[in-house]
């Protein structure tokens, strides 16, 4: 096989890798190069999460709200307590 075949083919088999690469993950690999791109453009994304300053939780009072327990959404979904 002559040099000039060998180069072909091996570019060939180079641009079917990169068309199945593209084909399987192409918008994944767009979407995290634009991620990689706006979070460089955007000094915000690089601050780190820090501590809070303040832990205490409040003693106020106010309403109980519970998303498992109300008495409204048993009425609702038909559910009796007994």
């Amino acid at each position: 096989m002559s040099r000039r075949i060998r180069v072909l083919v091996g570019l060939g088999i180079a641009v079917l890798a990169c068309g199945i690469y593209a084909w399987f993950f192409g918008v994944q690999t767009i979407l995290a190069v634009e991620a990689r791109y706006m979070a460089r453009k955007m000094p915000v994304v690089k601050i780190a999460p820090v501590e809070l300053p303040d832990l205490s939780v409040s003693q106020a009072a106010g309403k109980k709200l519970s998303n498992w327990n109300s008495s409204a959404s048993e009425e609702s979904n038909g559910a009796t307590s007994d």
